[in-house]
């Protein structure tokens, strides 16, 4: 909103307009596997921690959140880092010192990791950094996706966003390889 802008004694006062968006979240429990996934809508700003604290306090009114058993994502970058399933678009790293070490591909699609002068780079690293954070693409396949599927991984917040609109195939058979790649 420019045309609502303005400057008085010096100070530049600028206008935004408040939108209200509406969103679902929801659990998702298989009641044969026991396995469940809390999925939260994209916000506007990162209030992850406090809407998932919030909603398992709704829902601990009619279940026992407490046998809910958060699967850790602390392996999951490493591991896709060493995956066929996934192209590695975007990889940060920190070090012991809270250095930020970013390996960012060309385009979307591209593996920063087929990169020789970016592998040689990661591999000089070795365990001298952690993940933070990663973007990956996985691929689509023969059997369940026909198209790749952005997702990124915030191990810090030990959580993950899938990004676009997605079938419920794809969301499941994302949720099943992360399942796979943290165990």
């Amino acid at each position: 909103m420019p045309e609502k802008n303005y400057e008085e004694d010096g100070i530049h006062y600028k206008a935004f307009e408040i939108k209200h968006k509406r969103g679902v979240c929801y659990l998702d429990w298989d009641l044969i596997t026991c396995e469940a996934a809390l999925l939260i809508h994209q916000m506007p700003t990162n209030i992850y921690s406090q809407l998932k604290t919030e909603l398992l306090q709704d829902l601990s009114r009619v279940l026992e959140t407490a046998a809910l058993e958060p699967v850790s994502l602390v392996s999951l970058i490493g591991n896709l880092e060493k995956s066929v399933e996934v192209t590695r678009r975007n990889l940060h790293f920190l070090s012991v010192r809270d250095t930020q070490i970013d390996f960012r591909s060309r385009d979307r699609y591209a593996d920063a990791m087929l990169d020789p002068t970016a592998k040689r780079a990661r591999k000089a690293m070795g365990n001298d950094v952690v993940s933070d954070r990663g973007q990956f693409y996985w691929t689509a396949n023969a059997c369940s996706l026909e198209r790749p599927i952005p997702m990124r991984v915030y191990q810090r917040d030990n959580r993950f966003s899938i990004h676009g609109e997605c079938t419920e195939e794809e969301v499941r058979h994302v949720l099943a390889r992360v399942r796979h790649y943290c165990s």
